[in-house]
């Protein structure tokens, strides 16, 4: 009985891996466990392929879907001359949990709409790694790239999995743009900085009332929030030494 358990993972894996360029398809993960301790049942993610698994097994590179993206549309980065060119590279296009490709409160059939249970990016990443590990047999990632909420993703790999990727590329998954992206966004400040502006003009008058109001307001609000900060720290860590590199103060 387990020998053809295992079998039949190897041949599924075979399967996956050798699926033809940009296909889609779907892994089952079976009742998903999420953080919160509740289950999504019947959990499926989908995912698309490019390119080969080197000798080694060491080029695969996963790239997460940004906020109600998919895979198709992520297909557009794909290729030569592109983000990722699946001639050097096996890249791994996964669709999120919720976007309405994988299981979602819009295609559920057993936990419809409101009766969907909520999840995280955290529970995004551990159904990714799931799928790595479980469907394609992988060991390891060369790398991981997301764009928004792909980046997000991207982030949450970097702390949960550290040791399974060589690189992290989150492309636009902070909170708040940073002071060297305005240049790409124009020359204008994003607007989400005017509403972090604001917010922090609202906190300061608030703090006015006490401690208290100081201490509940610095508290990290969130899992991004603390992965910000930290992302912030490295970035600006690399400018410093960059700038020390090239002979600046």
């Amino acid at each position: 009985m387990l020998r053809t358990a295992i079998w039949a993972a190897l041949v599924s894996a075979a399967a996956a891996l050798h699926a033809q360029d940009g296909e889609q398809r779907f892994a089952s993960l079976g009742d998903f466990r999420l953080q919160s301790g509740e289950t999504i049942r019947d959990c499926r993610i989908g995912y698309r392929t490019w390119g080969k698994l080197d000798a080694a097994r060491s080029n695969a590179v996963l790239f997460p879907t940004w906020f109600s993206g998919t895979t198709a549309q992520l297909a557009a980065n794909i290729g030569a001359g592109k983000v990722i060119d699946p001639a050097s590279y096996y890249v791994i296009a996964v669709d999120a949990i919720g976007n309405g490709i994988s299981t979602s409160p819009s295609n559920s059939a057993a936990q419809p709409r409101m009766k969907f249970p909520r999840f995280t990016i955290g529970d995004m990443v551990e159904s990714q790694h799931q799928l790595v590990t479980g469907t394609l047999g992988l060991t390891h990632l060369r790398g991981v790239i997301g764009i928004s909420m792909g980046g997000m993703q991207t982030f949450q790999w970097m702390v949960a999995y550290p040791e399974f990727l060589d690189r992290a590329v989150p492309i636009s998954g902070n909170a708040a743009a940073h002071a060297l992206r305005h240049a790409p966004l124009g020359g204008r400040a994003p607007r989400n900085r005017s509403r972090r502006q604001l917010e922090e003009r609202r906190l300061r008058a608030t703090s006015r009332g006490g401690h208290a109001n100081r201490e509940r307001h610095s508290q990290p609000g969130s899992l991004h929030a603390s992965l910000l900060s930290r992302a912030e720290s490295r970035q600006g860590h690399d400018l410093g030494s960059s700038r020390r590199r090239e002979g600046h103060p």
